[in-house]
């Protein structure tokens, strides 16, 4: 995961049948800003891949 170019995490998606599921690993803490940008990121790596977001989970 990058963040301001920054190796700033792990990002590792799940995929199952046509659901996708993000575990995130961040070495940083995770401001309500940067969870939204994980978000909508993992969002359209969903719709690239043409199945559904079912989550996303911080693993602290």
């Amino acid at each position: 995961m990058l963040v301001d170019g920054e190796i700033a995490g792990l990002w590792r998606p799940r995929a199952s049948g046509a659901k996708l599921r993000l575990l995130v690993t961040p070495w940083r803490s995770v401001t309500p800003a940067l969870r939204a940008s994980i978000t909508d990121q993992a969002e359209r790596l969903a719709a690239f891949r043409q199945i559904r977001l079912v989550g996303v989970e911080l693993d602290d």
